[in-house]
Order: C-alpha cells, then sequence, then structure tokens
C-alpha cells in the first residue's frame, strides 16, 4: 500500500505545481473570444469590464482539460501495476507453496486491491475535472453571448434613432437585417449552450457511475445480478424494412449502403437491415483531418467513449490497427451482452477506421465506422455510422415496439457518440499533456 500512496502522492505533486500545464502543445483553437463586436454599439465602452470578467473567470479552461487527462493517464498507470501485482501473486501462488508464500500472495493482492481501489478514485477525480472543464465552458459562452446581444441590441437602438436620417430607410433596414442574423447566430448559439449543458450532465452521471466503482466493492456482482434480471426481457422480433435505403428523423437508417461516407473507400464488409447516420461539427482547427485523426489514435483509450470500461484497463491504449481487439460498454456498466461486448478493428484509413461487434457483443453482428473530414468552408467533421439487423432493444423489448432503431439511433447519439465528438473537440481544442 506505501508503493501506491507514494505513487498516487507523486502525481498529485506534479498536478499542483505549475509546470504539469506547459508540457502540451498549445491549443490549436482558443475559447470563442469573449470581446466587444467592434462595430458602432454604443454600450461596447460600457460592457468591456464585464468582458474581461468573464475572460478572467473562465480564463484556462485547457489547463483543467490537461489536468484531468493526466489523471486519467495516471488511473490506467495506476491499473496496470495493480493487474501485474494480481499476475505475480497468481504466478508465485502456481509455482511455491508453504505459510510464509501465503503470507506473501496475500499481501501483494491486498496491495494489488488498494491500487484498484485508488485506479477508481483517480478516475473519477480525472471525471470530476471534466465536469469542471464543461460547466467554464457553458459559463463563458453563456455570459459572453447574453453580453453581445444587448450590446446588439443597443447598437440597433442607436442606429434606428441616432445613427441616419429618419428618410434613409435603406440604412434603417440593413441594421434590422444585421441584427435578425446576430439573432439568429445568438439562437444557434443557445442551441450549442443547450447541448454542451447535456454533456455536461452526462459527463456528471459517468462521474457518478465512477465513485459509485469506487465506493462499492462488489460493483461487478451487482452489475451481473442486474445484467441476468434484464436478460430474461423477452425479445421482439422486429419487421423486416422495405426495400431501399431509407432515413429516419433520429438518424435511423434502413438498407444503409455499404460505403456511406461519400468520396471515401470505408464501407461495411457486407449488407445490413438497419444501422444510424450521425454528424458532428467539430468547428474550425489548423489541424489537418490527418493530424486530428493521428492525435486520436495515439490518445484512443482517452478519446474513444465506449473503450473507457469498468477495470480501467484502456485508458492509456492506442489504436494500433486492423484486428485489435477492444473491450467496450455503456458508461462503463458491465452487463453483458447488454452494455458491454467486444468489437475488432476491421480497417483503417487516414482519417478513419471501421470496427465489428464479435460475438457476445449487443449488436452482434454488426459494424461501426468512424471518419473525420474538412466541411467546403473549412470546419472539421465527425461522423459515424453503423449497421446492423437487430438492436439490444429488440433482444430484450418488455412493451413490444413495432420498430426500435428510431430509438436506438438517438440512444447512441445522446450518450455515446455526441460525447465522443466533444472529446475529439476539445483534444483539438486544447493540446494533449
Amino acid at each position: 500500500m506505501t508503493a501506491g500512496v507514494a505513487y498516487a502522492d507523486g502525481i498529485a505533486t506534479e498536478i499542483a505545481g505549475e509546470g504539469w500545464a506547459q508540457q502540451g502543445p498549445a491549443p490549436t483553437v482558443p475559447m470563442v473570444e469573449c470581446a466587444p463586436s467592434g462595430g458602432i454599439g454604443i454600450l461596447d465602452a460600457l460592457l468591456e469590464p464585464l468582458y474581461a470578467l468573464v475572460r478572467e473567470a473562465t480564463a484556462d479552461p485547457a489547463a483543467i482539460y490537461q489536468a484531468s487527462i493526466i489523471w486519467d493517464t495516471a488511473c490506467g498507470e495506476i491499473q496496470t501495476s495493480s493487474d501485474s501485482l494480481v499476475a505475480l501473486s497468481r504466478s508465485v501462488a502456481a509455482e511455491q507453496s508453504g505459510q510464509f508464500i501465503d503470507r506473501l500472495v496475500e499481501t501483494i493482492s491486498e496491495v494489488a486491491t488498494e491500487l484498484h481501489s485508488l485506479a477508481h478514485w483517480t478516475k473519477a477525480s480525472s471525471q470530476a475535472l471534466q465536469v469542471v472543464m464543461r460547466m467554464l465552458q457553458i459559463l463563458h459562452a453563456l455570459a459572453c453571448e447574453a453580453l453581445r446581444i444587448l450590446a446588439d441590441t443597443a447598437s440597433l437602438v442607436g442606429e434606428l434613432l441616432w445613427g441616419s436620417w429618419p428618410w434613409e430607410w435603406d440604412k434603417k433596414a440593413q441594421a434590422i437585417e444585421e441584427f435578425a442574423a446576430d439573432v439568429e447566430r445568438f439562437v444557434a448559439e443557445l442551441k450549442s449552450i443547450f447541448d454542451r449543458t447535456l454533456q455536461c450532465f452526462r459527463d456528471l452521471a459517468r462521474l457518478v457511475l465512477d465513485l459509485y466503482r469506487a465506493v462499492v466493492d462488489r460493483h461487478s456482482e451487482l452489475e451481473t445480478w442486474l445484467g441476468g434480471m434484464i436478460s430474461r426481457i423477452p425479445p421482439n422480433a422486429p419487421p423486416e424494412p422495405a426495400p431501399g435505403t431509407r432515413y429516419g428523423s433520429a438518424g435511423d437508417v434502413y438498407n444503409p449502403p455499404r460505403q456511406p461516407f461519400d468520396g471515401s473507400s470505408l464501407g461495411f464488409s457486407q449488407d445490413y437491415e438497419r444501422g444510424y447516420h450521425h454528424t458532428y461539427d467539430l468547428g474550425h482547427t489548423d489541424m489537418t483531418d490527418e493530424e486530428i485523426f493521428t492525435l486520436f489514435r495515439e490518445n484512443f483509450g482517452h478519446v474513444f467513449v465506449p473503450s473507457r470500461v469498468a477495470d480501467n484497463t484502456q485508458l492509456n491504449a492506442e489504436l494500433e490497427g486492423v484486428g485489435q481487439e477492444v473491450d467496450t460498454s455503456l458508461f462503463g456498466l458491465e452487463l453483458p451482452g447488454i452494455t458491454s461486448g467486444g468489437i475488432r478493428v476491421r480497417e483503417v484509413t487516414s482519417n478513419g477506421f471501421a470496427v465489428e461487434a464479435t460475438e457476445g457483443h449487443p449488436e452482434y453482428p454488426g459494424e461501426v465506422l468512424f471518419q473525420i473530414t474538412r466541411t467546403d468552408d473549412g470546419r472539421v467533421s465527425f461522423e459515424v455510422a453503423a449497421g446492423y439487423n437487430e438492436t439490444i432493444l429488440d433482444k430484450h423489448d418488455p412493451i413490444g415496439l413495432e420498430e426500435a432503431n428510431p430509438y436506438f439511433a438517438f440512444i447512441t447519439d445522446k450518450t455515446v457518440w455526441s460525447d465522443m465528438a466533444y472529446r475529439i473537440e476539445d483534444m483539438a481544442t486544447y493540446g494533449m499533456p
């Protein structure tokens, strides 16, 4: 236990110092600038102190993000140490015997258990920092947008009353048109803030589950029992989709095409009856698609949300290549065949990859494709497309849904892939330590 405490103290000392934040690259995209619009807004000068206050209060989310990654990495390293001690205790017990050996094995096992518990607490600390970072992002965006729309409103009133002569209707009409565009942008930004707020709540849910695993020693047994209860729910055979590819409003797809991404050779290895296709806007960045994907591959365990399983063994994993097998779970819950299962990397390109479910996975047989591309206006786009024949909602359906795919597509969007998109965006924006 002393070794584990010393290791944790070393990590805490590093994070408490000022040098750790300088280890990573400079952010490639700064947080949205909180400043006056630069126009003729009559309140711009009066609001500048408030803009400055917002900038100071939410100054450095990049430092918080990189701290969370350091804690995440430490969690993976601690768990590796715990697993090594477990393997050592088993090896010693298999090769030697006697009272001394029994005591030695018991001591090693106790240290391994303490390290495993420490890994859970370290992961919870990392997740807590993610929640704080998300809250700062929301506060920053909300305060800035409120100040901007106030300044824009004052600017419109000033233009209508004093900025032009009463008969210069063209100038007044232009001012109204510009204000309408500002309002449209404000509404769009509010939607983005709402999405980030939902993301913050999901991060908070992950924090609660991380704390649950840290506090409840027998969480695996509890989850196995819960999985057994759910597995007793009878299945519901979904109807056969009509011929031809059809897209639903929740991102659900029926008879998805073999190659769902425009201009890409990345595709499914076989035909499927159902699937989904989600697209996420990651904003602007100076990095190329290939550079972002390379960063993604190197930090796969931190960014690929399904791989963040309860035993913390994959947090420092990289996307190695074709044939790599990865354990996955939803929110880290280990309900075999329901929220957890294995996948295998089937294909890797310069800006994307494909995985296939292995037997025992909830969507077996099925595949998911991922791709990072650049849109025509220079923004980065992250796309996820899946193909399968039935969903987990069909396999355990207590209410008899006629077609569960829209609900499943919505769930995957809001609980898995949108979270992964935010993690990729944060990684590209703030850099990695």
